[in-house]
């Protein structure tokens, strides 16, 4: 790998990760604020961060750096800080935002992948060698 290219994937991981720990931090703050709808909302923002970062990148490991960012940070900023406080509570609203984003990244991740090419110039290209002699 080129250092050019190892520069490029790095700064690209660490914006993914920079803003999926910003979504998280949104999400932890906001999902019981105006319950359900600030829940509904960032579930949507999550859904369409991820789906576009599937659908920009043709690699998936921008999507998994982000979620990455995102699961860490829900996931710190769900613990006890030691004086009784937590900002994702055990409740309705808290287990819905924790199932929502687990559910939306697992599905993020799994969907294929677009092709690069598509099926016209697959199809081009398949008429094309019939054709040539």
């Amino acid at each position: 790998m080129s250092p050019g290219s190892l520069a490029r994937v790095s700064t690209l991981g660490l914006a993914a990760f920079l803003a999926g720990a910003t979504l998280g931090l949104l999400a932890s703050l906001y999902h019981a604020a105006f319950f359900p709808l600030g829940l509904i909302a960032i579930l949507l923002a999550v859904g369409t961060a991820l789906a576009g970062a599937r659908k920009v990148f043709t690699v998936r490991y921008p999507a998994l750096v982000a979620s990455a960012g995102m699961v860490s940070t829900i996931a710190v900023l769900a613990g006890n800080d030691g004086q009784g406080s937590v900002l994702i509570s055990a409740n309705v609203a808290g287990y819905s935002l924790l199932s929502g984003i687990v559910a939306i990244i697992v599905f993020a991740l799994a969907w294929p992948g677009s092709s690069p090419t598509s099926s016209a110039r697959i199809e081009a290209r398949h008429h094309e060698r019939k054709t040539a002699p």
